[in-house]
C-alpha cells in the first residue's frame, strides 16, 4: 500500500510540475496556491483512479496552519536552487 501511495503522489507531483504549478507534498497532502486547488484535486483524482481503478474520497484540510514563510509563494522562489 505504501508503494501505491508513493506512486499516486509521484503522479500528482508530475502533473503539477508539467503545469508549472508549485506543489509542496506534506505527508499525505499537498499544498498549492489557493487559485490552483481545483487543478490539484483533478490531478489527485485522476492519479488515484489510474492506479486503483475507482474514485477516492478527497477532503480539503480546513484549519491547518501553514508555515509563515510559505504563505507567500513569491518567497518560496528564493529557496529554489
Amino acid at each position: 500500500l505504501q508503494n501505491l501511495d508513493s506512486q499516486i503522489a509521484e503522479r500528482v507531483l508530475m502533473a503539477m510540475t508539467e503545469r508549472q504549478i508549485p506543489c509542496l507534498p506534506v505527508h499525505d497532502s499537498f499544498i498549492v496556491p489557493a487559485r490552483h486547488e481545483d487543478r490539484l484535486r483533478e490531478a489527485m483524482m485522476r492519479s488515484y483512479m489510474e492506479l486503483m481503478g475507482f474514485e477516492p474520497l478527497v477532503e480539503r484540510a480546513r484549519g491547518t496552519r501553514i508555515l509563515e514563510k510559505f504563505r507567500n509563494w513569491n518567497l518560496l522562489n528564493q529557496y529554489r536552487t
